[in-house]
């Protein structure tokens, strides 16, 4: 028993040794987890686990303070929901690798605080996983880099503004690029830059700042509420809110909104409402970004040495966008800004003025060019360039006497060499200089200059530059081109006694006054024209020689020589005779006239050559159109003949057979008349084209415009009255009457369709004139003597000067459809030519025209007498009848028949050649037209007479410049007659040839 309660006691006391010491590591244990729980959640890392899909297990204290979140607000949900969304769907791409890998490090992301701002972390890492190897959790840790990010972003931002600042452009250019940079690189909503003009700090460039907030926000000067600027004690304007604070430098750096280096900065702007502005005399915000929704904002002022010139304005709609830290890498942003603004300011102000000279030189009229002490080019204007063919940018940076080579061919010194060094050599180039002080001129010839053909002479100027204390730093020269100069003053020494000799030998008056007209010298011509010697002119004023309106014509070319310093040329009309007169200006250096050179020549001669010239081209245009309208009547008198021809024959054979009927007689006799105007005015077209001559009579003309007048009143309108001036005692003219009638009706009918629509006087006038050699000068191949005129006036329209010179052309008219053919004036025209007499026109617009017709008077002629056949002869003889018109053989049949003749037709001149050459006996005469296919009436005549040269033939036709009858008679043809043929005429003419056949064979 003893032994067992001993064992018992043992292993017990065994067991409470255990306990207690167990309860010691535990408390040990207990002592070392609180240890590590506390420094677990009170570590400088963040520290958090995921489970498999990522959601939160556990986080400590210090990824809730980063985050500003608690625990109860982030356990079980998913890490995602704290990224930056931006970073989201990379966290979905690589947490499945992690997981794989088992282990990240320093994965860079940014998550998102509670406020909405964010930070940046970098991401240490390891799965843990259990005994199998299986998935348990993940147990990270990140560091806080924000302000790292920050720093590098920021030291990446001052090394481009550096760059900017330091490139080329120009200080605006720069400015707003910068603002580009900052606003893109720092992210923010707003950046804007403040530079002082004036009083004020207006934005210089900006981005990100609305419409509305600049209104506002734009200028920083504080008014009184009449409108002044408000004033310090010391007079200075006063700035208003924080930025004015920031500018006047009125800042409290145991502020905690401000910095050392005079920021401004917050990262809660609402908090500012909190504040009254009185509270601190210095602090006046005016809370407009605040108003406009910009959480944090900073301003930094950009100093010039110890001035504030300006602040760079950031402005964010989140929180926290700022640390002290971030401010104050701004702030060495904004230093370099204000360091450039103070040397780019400077270079703009050199830069100025450099182009400013540069602008100066680049256009002065001379070449010029220069080079510095190394006797490098630094200008080389566009005059030089023009000069030697080489760019500035070719030219610009050279030296070892590069400038020298488009001059003279070679490189070696030359004018603007002397200005640094005196040298012998190079002043024996240049013979002629002359020193002014340090300023060196010549005149020298170039032979390289306009590429070495022909070379240059050039006046040159050089003169030293200078730096501030005095020491020649460089030197300049200008080049002028005086090679015409050079030129003219060697001609003029070679020249003078040649210029002498031409002066006098021209044919032209030579003249050479000053611009009041005193005569400062004259060739010999000029003297003589005045029987004056050259010595008794000089001296005398050249209006005092001239006649009167010849005066008015100088004074006038020497003004404008005066005003325009150019050739003044003039034709000058005095004494019958006509002088060309030249003018020519002679200027002085400054380009002012100082004289006036007068070439006169006499150009009488010349002037009738020309007007001769104009009145042959005149008759030969005219020519050319009467042979048009010649060939163009002659072209339809044939057809037109014949179908009058059919028209008058039976109309005359109808009146014959109805004289029992006086309507259908009365009818029968309009048809006649109709027919025959028509005829006649056939032969006034072909008389006009002169294919024709007309019957012509010595007759009395008045008594034929007497009859034409009482024909012409029933056709016009009572509201033109007609007056007569009719003189009955006129001499006699050789006219065809109805020719006359005609012009006459032409002549009326044109000025009563000039004044139709408002009425008026026609006035026509018959009388004798006696043209004297002054009046018919201007009328072609007409010679003075006596005439009879015609003239027809109206006081109508009138006719413009624009076609006044086209009234008697062809087919020319003004009037509208149905108002006339532009016939009756040309035709009016070529009868009264054809008489050798001429047509005059006197029109002015809105008071009238008179045409005139004037008509050579005839010698002592005896009026023809014509012998009328009352009745028309008949006869038994056979007649062969020939027209190609089946109309006009039916018709000369019928005709025929009536007068108790035999007749075979023939249509076509081949078969009436067969039909003759069957029985050549069998027929006693042939008539025969002449224009028809197959053989003409000319050439079928000819093949009858050689079958039976006895044989009568008369042709006819209605026209063809091949036959007349003097032809027709040459050819053995006994009779020709003109259609259209009327029963009359043609009865007598073939009675006439058959008797004369019948004489002849007896």
């Amino acid at each position: 028993m003893s032994d067992l309660s001993n064992t018992d006691s043992n292993e017990l006391d065994s067991l409470k040794q255990q306990l207690s010491e167990l309860r010691e590591r535990e408390l040990q244990l207990r002592t070392t987890y609180n240890n590590l729980k506390q420094l677990f959640e009170l570590a400088p890392f963040g520290y958090q686990s995921l489970d498999e899909d990522g959601h939160l297990l556990d986080v400590n204290q210090t990824w809730l303070h980063t985050l500003g979140r608690t625990r109860e607000d982030v356990i079980g949900r998913n890490f995602t929901e704290f990224l930056d969304p931006a970073c989201q769907p990379f966290f979905s791409e690589d947490f499945p690798q992690f997981k794989k890998r088992g282990v990240v490090q320093s994965a860079e992301i940014e998550m998102l605080r509670r406020d909405g701002s964010r930070v940046a972390v970098s991401f240490d890492g390891k799965v843990g996983r259990d005994s199998s190897g299986k998935f348990l959790q993940t147990h990270c840790f990140f560091r806080d880099i924000t302000e790292r990010k920050k720093s590098e972003v920021y030291g990446e931002l001052s090394r481009e503004i550096l760059q900017i600042l330091s490139g080329l452009g120009t200080l605006p250019e720069s400015i707003h690029h910068i603002i580009e940079v900052l606003k893109q690189g720092t992210g923010f909503d707003a950046v804007g830059i403040r530079l002082k003009e004036g009083e004020d700090f207006p934005f210089y460039a900006q981005r990100g700042f609305s419409d509305a907030f600049l209104r506002k926000e734009n200028s920083l000067l504080e008014y009184t509420d009449d409108g002044a600027i408000c004033r310090d004690k010391n007079g200075k304007a006063r700035l208003a809110c924080d930025c004015g604070l920031v500018l006047s430098g009125k800042v409290d750096p145991a502020h905690p909104f401000y910095t050392q280096g005079g920021s401004y900065w917050v990262n809660d702007s609402r908090s500012l409402l909190d504040i009254a502005p009185e509270t601190d005399p210095r602090f006046h915000p005016r809370n407009r970004c605040v108003y406009n929704g910009y959480a944090s904002f900073a301003l930094i002022p950009i100093r010039v040495k110890e001035e504030v010139v300006g602040l760079i304005h950031f402005s964010n709609k989140q929180r926290g966008s700022f640390s002290k830290k971030s401010v104050e890498l701004l702030e060495g942003i904004a230093s370099h800004i204000g360091e450039a603004l103070l040397r780019k300011r400077a270079e703009a102000a050199l830069q100025e003025e450099r182009k400013r000279l540069t602008d100066i030189i680049d256009f002065l009229p001379d070449a010029t060019f220069a080079v510095d002490g190394k006797g490098r080019i630094i200008i080389w204007n566009k005059a030089i360039e023009k000069m030697t063919g080489l760019s500035a940018t070719d030219m610009l940076g050279k030296g070892e006497y590069a400038y020298t080579v488009p001059f003279y061919g070679e490189a070696r010194p030359q004018l603007i060499d002397l200005i640094f060094e005196d040298n012998d050599d190079v002043a024996l180039l240049y013979p002629h200089i002359l020193r002014e002080e340090s300023t060196l001129t010549t005149e020298v010839f170039c032979k390289a200059l306009f590429n070495g053909k022909q070379g240059a002479w050039v006046f040159a100027k050089a003169s030293p530059l200078h730096d501030q204390s005095g020491k020649i730093i460089g030197a300049i020269e200008s080049i002028r081109d005086i090679t015409d100069k050079k030129f003219t003053e060697e001609k003029l020494r070679k020249n003078v006694a040649w210029f002498k000799a031409l002066f006098n030998a021209t044919s032209d008056s030579v003249i050479l006054v000053r611009p009041d007209g005193t005569i400062l010298d004259l060739n010999e011509n000029a003297a003589r024209r005045r029987t004056l010697c050259v010595g008794e002119m000089r001296g005398q004023n050249i209006f005092d020689l001239l006649p009167g309106e010849s005066v008015e014509m100088r004074r006038k070319a020497i003004d404008q020589i005066l005003y325009e310093r150019r050739l003044v040329q003039y034709d000058d009309p005095r004494e019958e005779k006509f002088y060309r007169i030249r003018l020519f200006p002679i200027l002085d250096n400054q380009g002012k006239v100082i004289q006036v050179a007068s070439f006169s020549r006499d150009i009488t001669e010349t002037k009738k050559t020309e007007e001769e010239k104009k009145k042959l081209q005149a008759q030969l245009i005219q020519s050319q159109k009467m042979e048009a309208i010649g060939t163009l009547a002659g072209g339809i008198a044939h057809d037109f003949n014949n179908i009058l021809g059919a028209i008058l024959g039976y109309a005359e054979m109808a009146r014959e057979m109805s004289s029992h009927d006086p309507i259908v007689s009365k009818f029968l006799d309009r048809i006649n008349q109709a027919g025959n105007r028509a005829s006649d005015l056939v032969k006034q077209i072909l008389a006009f084209s002169r294919q024709v001559e007309s019957k012509r009579i010595s007759l009395t003309p008045s008594l034929v415009i007497q009859e034409a007048i009482k024909l012409l009143r029933p056709s016009l309108p009572s509201t033109i009255l007609i007056k007569q001036n009719i003189d009955f005692s006129v001499w006699p003219i050789v006219a065809d009457p109805t020719q006359m009638h005609q012009i006459l009706i032409n002549l009326c009918t044109n000025a009563f369709h000039a004044m139709e629509n408002t009425g008026g006087v026609l006035e026509i006038t018959v009388q004798n004139k006696d043209l004297s050699a002054l009046e018919v000068q201007h009328i072609s191949a007409t010679q003075p003597g006596k005439f009879v005129e015609l003239s027809v006036s109206d006081t109508g329209n009138g006719i413009s000067p624009e076609i006044r010179d086209r009234i008697f052309d062809p087919f020319f008219t003004t009037k509208g459809v149905g108002k006339g053919t532009g016939m009756g004036l040309s035709i009016v025209h070529g009868i009264v030519t054809s008489y050798e007499g001429f047509v005059t026109c006197e029109s002015e617009v809105g008071k009238g025209t008179v045409f005139r017709a004037y008509f050579p008077v005839a010698e002592c002629v005896e009026p023809q007498l014509f012998e009328q056949i009352e009745i028309a002869p008949s006869g038994v003889e056979h007649i062969l009848f020939v027209d190609d018109e089946e109309i006009l053989v039916e018709l000369g049949t019928l005709m025929l028949e009536q007068l108790g003749y035999k007749v075979t037709g023939r249509t076509n001149s081949l078969d009436a050649l067969a039909t003759f050459q069957n029985q050549p006996d069998f027929f006693d005469a042939v008539i025969t037209d002449h224009t028809m296919p197959g053989l003409t009436g000319s050439d079928l005549a000819l093949r009858i007479l050689q079958i039976r040269p006895d044989i009568p033939i008369i042709l006819s036709t209605g026209y063809s410049n091949l036959i007349s009858e003097e032809k027709a008679e040459l050819l053995g043809i006994k009779g020709f007659a003109m259609k259209p043929l009327a029963k009359k005429e043609i009865a007598s003419l073939l009675r006439k040839i058959l008797d004369e056949a019948k004489s002849s064979r007896w």
